[in-house]
């Protein structure tokens, strides 16, 4: 059963358009005791990859032969990072209801397809210590397509909602939204700052949903997803590949959702990017990037 069909949801990216997981597993080499721990990770969404990091203090072994001790660990920390990727990544959050850890107990079946990925798509590189004392692995793992791919059914693309009444002529090729400071939390009282996601819904003030995943072409929607994440406009705008030249600049007015994820815009921007055929076309190709303060775009998991 997959669980992509389980979801109506709809980070960023330069050249390359996918984010990575970096994991990092460094073993204790004593010749009697080859020990794998896991000391740290953390997430980073930044406008090229999404990392996560795992390491751990070398201890100083005297093995007879370091380097052949060095080179007959790699298995073993190759098949840690497999076992552990699912833990590793459970705190990743999919859209404003859901993190990956709600999923396990209703598909269980996923932990084996999160593992099945590490094994197939990972990149890895072995690196010993440099007095031999240890053994690193880097693994990196894409997000899009392979990893999104779990949460992601698209078969077929559900239409935008169009507006009909004369808008402002403009012609947008993409659109960045503003959220890096602390909005109003749609129907809870506060304000609170926006988080990131795999997959955001945008709405306007009416409660209108204005993009979600599912309207995104599907091609699309497997490349990049529905929104890709920065830390700043200016390297928004850097990200012409995907944004184009000319994209619409707005400010989000509140956030919305269980999670703190989807930007609510005004109504004035929702009608004026669903009128311009332009624009839509930009809109059903992802081609949106919201700004996030530097704190909401790293986690730290300790």
């Amino acid at each position: 059963m997959k669980t992509r069909a389980h979801f109506q949801t709809s980070i960023s990216l330069r050249t390359g358009l996918y984010f990575v997981f970096i994991l990092i597993l460094a073993s204790n080499l004593n010749a009697q005791n080859k020990q794998i721990s896991m000391t740290r990770h953390y997430f980073t969404w930044p406008t090229t990859s999404f990392h996560i990091e795992l390491s751990q203090s070398i201890v100083r072994s005297e093995p007879l032969n370091r380097l052949s001790a060095v080179s007959k660990s790699q298995p073993a920390l190759e098949e840690h990072f497999v076992a552990n990727f699912p833990d590793s990544i459970k705190r990743l959050v999919i859209d404003s209801k859901t993190v990956i850890s709600d999923l396990f107990d209703t598909y269980p079946e996923l932990t084996n397809q999160l593992q099945d990925l590490a094994r197939s798509q990972a990149s890895l590189v072995h690196a010993p210590d440099r007095n031999l004392a240890g053994s690193t692995l880097v693994a990196s793992v894409p997000v899009f397509p392979e990893l999104a791919s779990l949460f992601l059914q698209h078969n077929q693309t559900i239409p935008l909602a169009r507006v009909y009444a004369w808008q402002p002529k403009a012609e947008y090729t993409g659109l960045i939204i503003y959220m890096a400071e602390a909005l109003p939390w749609f129907g809870i009282d506060g304000t609170t700052m926006a988080q990131a996601a795999l997959f955001p819904k945008i709405y306007d003030q009416r409660s209108r949903l204005v993009l979600n995943i599912e309207y995104i072409e599907a091609n699309f929607a497997k490349k990049w997803g529905s929104s890709g994440y920065a830390q700043s406009i200016y390297d928004a705008q850097k990200n012409e590949d995907r944004i184009g030249a000319n994209p619409y600049i707005i400010s989000a007015n509140a956030v919305f959702g269980k999670i703190a994820v989807d930007p609510v815009i005004s109504e004035a921007d929702a009608d004026l990017l669903l009128y311009s055929e332009t624009s839509r076309k930009a809109l059903r190709e992802g081609r949106v990037i919201i700004v996030l303060s530097k704190d909401a775009l790293t986690k730290n998991w300790q």
